[in-house]
């Protein structure tokens, strides 16, 4: 009975929450009316960015969803995001139906541009769009990077980095860490 209490009040509050961004981001800005965000999810549309969530979303305490200026995030229907994820927009981060993202899943479409200038300044970036299709599981602490395509129905082992493609219906893991386990 507690847990369906807290689910509502959830549901609430995310509705309301939401409304007082659309009022700011008007046109950045688009959801469905049920939600259940915690209350602690941290949600950051900088100015011309475009944020649009899918129905049913289920995130946890702690996860931080940021889109920056001239950037899109957008999350397909019935995705769930665990305890702490934190998923940053430069250019493009793109999330399918149906995913699951463990707990502490980091997705950064941008490096650090460390051979520029500006750097010094903390303003130079290089980016390059990330898409996650549907019915994705995402293990916990992985990290996916600038310029990834993980393909529908695929698995990300708990604590992988990935760089690049992850062809449909497949499962990626750290190797070096699956070898040290049969040890």
């Amino acid at each position: 009975m507690f847990k369906r209490l807290k689910n509502i009040v959830s549901v609430i509050f995310s509705f309301l929450k939401f409304c007082f961004i659309k009022i700011i981001r008007f046109r950045e800005f688009s959801f469905h009316l049920v939600e259940r965000f915690s209350p602690s999810t941290m949600v950051n549309i900088h100015k011309k960015g475009r944020m649009i969530l899918g129905n049913k979303l289920r995130v946890h305490s702690g996860t931080r969803l940021s889109v920056t200026s001239g950037a899109l995030l957008s999350v397909g229907d019935n995705t769930s995001f665990n305890y702490n994820c934190i998923i940053v927009a430069r250019k493009s981060v793109k999330i399918g139906k149906g995913c699951t993202f463990g707990p502490n899943v980091c997705v950064f479409d941008h490096d650090h541009d460390f051979r520029n200038s500006d750097e010094m300044n903390g303003t130079a970036y290089q980016c390059e769009e990330i898409v996650i299709g549907n019915n994705v599981w995402i293990g916990a602490n992985a990290i996916i990077l600038k310029g990834s395509k993980i393909g529908d129905d695929s698995v990300i082992g708990a604590g992988t980095i990935v760089t690049g493609t992850v062809p449909p219906h497949s499962v990626a893991f750290d190797k070096k860490e699956m070898e040290m386990k049969n040890y």
